[in-house]
């Protein structure tokens, strides 16, 4: 049912834009005026006329874009499911954020860069309210390397403590690789506001009444028992609240390494640990 919902509501807002006649229509349009411009030579050589040209060749090839984008979140609404939480899914999109989402989008042309807009739109339309105008600002602002740089640092990501820093000398450099990652990723992903610019930032593991957490990490769960009952601070590196929001776009594929590492981290702190 949420698939058929999700892929029903990504058609509806699709058919607003991505309507062949109109986009039939609308060339025809522009090939007319262009063929009378052309025959006006005073109007073609003044700067009016080359306005026009301009102005419909811009419109048409963001109407292109928008259309692939459009594509591109129905695609990803029918081969994903939908986990959206039932009460944020019956809601509708903000229509500014709409308004939004389409300026900020229709001169997107590099396709892999149109590919993220159109997950974003596909997410948003199963749950209103998931990823914030600035978010959009920010996804705007980002060039397919930046994008890059933010999936690789996604890959290292732990629910509840961000990236753990199992040696503090890893992003100290940009000759220095952590499972894939560099100073470099660091860097650019801290430009475009997604992740904290503090390299020492720290963060409090806290414990529940039994004294365990659950780090988890993909779809790996790393139990940790702490019979010391002393929380304990640990080098991470943080993502902004955008970040957190783009994250959800990013596809992960855990890292052995990674999960050895972090096993190995804990274990000398004589913590019980079980990877599950």
């Amino acid at each position: 049912v949420g698939r058929a919902k999700r892929e029903a509501e990504a058609k509806s807002i699709l058919a607003k834009v991505d309507t062949d006649s109109e986009m039939n229509l609308f060339r025809e349009l522009a090939k007319v005026k262009r063929e009378v411009l052309l025959e006006d030579q005073d109007m073609l050589g003044s700067v009016k006329g080359r306005a026009i040209i301009r102005d419909f060749s811009d419109k048409e090839r963001q109407q292109e874009n928008l259309e692939s984008i459009l594509r591109e979140a129905l695609e990803f609404s029918q081969t994903h499911e939908n986990s959206a939480d039932p009460k944020l899914s019956e809601k509708e999109i903000n229509d500014d954020w709409m308004s939004e989402f389409v300026d900020l989008a229709k001169n997107t042309s590099e396709e892999r860069m149109r590919k993220v807009w159109g997950r974003v739109l596909a997410n948003e339309t199963a749950e209103p309210g998931s990823f914030s105008m600035r978010s959009l600002f920010i996804l705007k602002t980002m060039s397919y390397e930046d994008a890059m740089a933010f999936q690789r640092m996604c890959q290292l990501k732990i629910e509840a403590i961000d990236i753990l820093k199992t040696n503090s000398d890893w992003f100290a450099s940009s000759e220095t690789d952590f499972f894939g990652t560099n100073y470099n990723d660091f860097l650019r992903c801290s430009f475009c506001g997604l992740i904290s610019s503090n390299s020492t930032a720290q963060k409090i593991i806290r414990y529940d009444d039994e004294n365990c957490i659950d780090l988890d990490y993909g779809d790996v769960s790393i139990h940790i028992r702490n019979d010391s009952k002393i929380d304990m601070k640990v080098d991470v590196v943080l993502f902004t609240p955008f970040g957190n929001e783009l994250y959800s776009l990013v596809d992960v594929n855990k890292n052995i390494g990674y999960i050895e590492s972090i096993v190995e981290f804990f274990e000398k702190f004589d913590l019980e640990i079980e990877v599950k």
